[in-house]
Formats: structure tokens, sequence, C-alpha cells
């Protein structure tokens, strides 16, 4: 009796154990996908991801966390702004570029009425955030493209030309949205230069990817399918559905106006497009930074590995 409990016993275990370890390996291949994203546009873009199970959402300010997260590679989704992962490909590529998600978003403001065409901004001061960052390499390459001679002044950040602006109205600053929005909501006169228009009369393409999709080379082809597939879903939501969509950014510290939203989205700056569709602006931008500043992309375009292919 006694071996033939002994022999029960064992066989209780044993189910046991097999029980827990199908139990850990279907948690092991349930994991959330892990992804990291800075607080702003992109953030916005994948507001509805926030309630998806399958993913690990964890929300940046700044480049250093992005920088570090590239390094480290403990994610499996980066977004971040598009020539910093051309350059991290280049010293560690680990991760390739999925496709751009935000596009241009910026414009030259003043309240001053002479100023109505870019030919006017001759010997004036303009200032402008982000040094050697995507707004000052465009405005330098539409300044430059139109021989147009002018003061660049720059500031910390865009809230800090925003500040400087219902400071000093009559002046020319670099604003983007969402505050772009709020200054045209707030303030009866101000006349504007669309710094999108005049990069696709230069270059003759639609835009510039100034945030893109950056994902590990090892994550499979079905989870990447599905996180586009979400992505997209998204999107539509967050252009379809803005006065629901505002509630919940408002909810996560953003400070936006329907108007705001719809601005932002009827002039397309939320468009997801996978890399090989859009490689020409991609590559035309990345040309820009070459001329202005190469050192952001380590003075080279990335090879064609660096685009991900459906494998």
């Amino acid at each position: 009796m006694i071996g033939l409990s002994n022999r029960v016993s064992h066989v209780i275990i044993t189910l046991i154990v097999l029980t827990l370890t199908l139990l850990l390996s279907g948690c092991k291949a349930e994991e959330r996908v892990k992804v990291l994203v800075p607080f702003g546009a992109p953030h916005m873009a994948i507001l509805s991801l926030d309630d998806e199970q399958a993913y690990d959402v964890h929300i940046v300010f700044g480049a250093d966390p992005i920088v570090a997260a590239f390094g480290s590679g403990t994610y499996d989704i980066i977004f971040a702004p598009t020539q910093l992962g051309v350059k991290m490909y280049h010293s560690k590529p680990e991760y390739q570029l999925l496709g751009a998600l935000t596009w241009g978003n910026l414009y030259l403001i003043t309240s001053d009425v002479t100023i109505e065409k870019w030919q006017d901004l001759e010997g004036k001061t303009i200032t402008l955030f982000g040094k050697n960052q995507t707004p000052d390499i465009i405005l330098s390459f539409i300044l430059d493209a139109l021989s147009i001679e002018v003061d660049l002044q720059y500031v910390d950040a865009l809230s800090s030309a925003a500040s400087h602006f219902y400071l000093n109205p009559s002046e020319v600053v670099l604003v983007a949205d969402p505050l772009y929005s709020k200054i045209i909501a707030d303030l009866n006169q101000v006349n504007t230069l669309d710094l999108q228009i005049a990069y696709q009369e230069i270059t003759g393409v639609s835009n510039y990817p100034q945030s893109s999709v950056f994902v590990k080379k090892d994550l499979s082809q079905s989870v990447i399918t599905q996180f586009v597939n979400d992505l997209e879903a998204s999107i539509t939501e967050l252009n379809e559905q803005p006065l629901q969509s505002v509630e919940k950014l408002n909810q996560m510290g953003y400070d936006l106006t329907r108007e705001m939203l719809e601005h932002m989205t009827q002039s397309h700056q939320f468009r997801f497009a996978l890399s090989n569709d859009v490689k020409n602006e991609i590559e035309t931008y990345l040309e820009q930074i070459l001329t202005f500043s190469p050192n952001l992309i380590d003075g080279k375009l990335p090879e064609d590995s660096f685009y991900w292919r459906t494998q």
C-alpha cells in the first residue's frame, strides 16, 4: 500500500510540474510587445495601442532615453526621429526602419503684415527651436534653396519658441503643431509661411519624415503584421474620431482642442507608410541632412538592409 501511495504521489507531482511548465510556456508565448515612444505626435498616433493588452507601451521625454533604448536592445519597437534611428543603425544595426509615421508640421509665424512670402524674410531675424535637428535642417534647406539671408536665434524647445512669439508677435518665429494650431486659435492676425509647401515645391516630394518606427531584426513577421494593423487602426481612430481622441489625449497630459487636432489630421501629419513605399521621401530628407548636418547621420546614407522588408 505504501508503495502504491508513493507511486500515486509521484504521478500527481509529475502532473503538477507538467501543468506549471505548460502554463509558464504559454505565458512566455504571450509576452507583450515592448514599445518605446516619445511624448508628443508619435504617442498621439498610437493612442489606442494603450488599450491593447498585446503592448507594453513606455512613454519617454527627450532624446536620451531613445538613444539608451537603441543601445540596450530591450524594446521590440522604438518610435524615434528618423535621423536618430539612422545614426544608431550605423553604430549598432539591431533595428530596422519599418516605416515613417509623422510628417511635416513646421510653420513660420509673425504678426508683421509686411511678411507675406519667403522673400520678405531677407535680413530678418528668425527665432527657432531644435538646433541641428529637423526644424533647423528643413528651415536652413529652404532658405538656402531660395537664396535668402537671415539671422537665426535659437531657443531650447518648442514651448520656448511659442512663449517668445506670445511676448513678441511682430517677430518671426518657427513653431510646430500642436502649439501652432493653438496660436492661430488664440490670435487674430498671424501670417504663416508653411515649410511643408516650400519643401515640396523645392524637392518635388510631398513631405519629410520627421519620425519613424524601428523594429528589432529578430521580431517575427506575425508580430510586425499585427502591429502595423493596430497602428493603422489607431491613426484611423485619431483622424475620424477627433472629439473622443481629444478627450483621451487630454487625460494623458495633452492640452488640445478638437480644432487643434483636426488641423493636424487634415494636414496629414499622421500617416504611416512602410519604408519601401516612401524610400524616396526618406532618402531625399537624409540627403538634406548630409548637406547641412552630416554628423547627425554619421556622414552617410544607410545601406539597403536598414529598410525593413516583408520576409
